[in-house]
């Protein structure tokens, strides 16, 4: 529950000084993906390699799963 206030009062104050620097919606949107992104496509990445090292030992292969598993966890839904 804590995380999810400083995570408002976060996006609220980077809104606000976006607002006051005369920064529109689009380009607050812009500087949003480009904080968020890389680090999350590296966290994939970083998962999918060391599945496939897994995979590599001879391990269970986690990476066998249906398209729609796939889809809900890579967008969070």
């Amino acid at each position: 529950m804590v995380f999810f206030v400083i995570s408002g009062y976060c996006i609220t104050a980077a809104t606000e000084s976006c607002r006051q620097s005369g920064i529109g919606f689009g380009a607050f949107m812009r500087l949003r993906v480009m904080r968020i992104y890389p680090p999350y496509l590296l966290a994939i990445a970083f998962f999918t390699l060391t599945r496939l090292a897994k995979i590599a030992l001879g391990e269970h292969n986690d990476l066998r799963r249906s398209v729609v598993v796939w889809i809900q966890n890579v967008t969070l839904t």
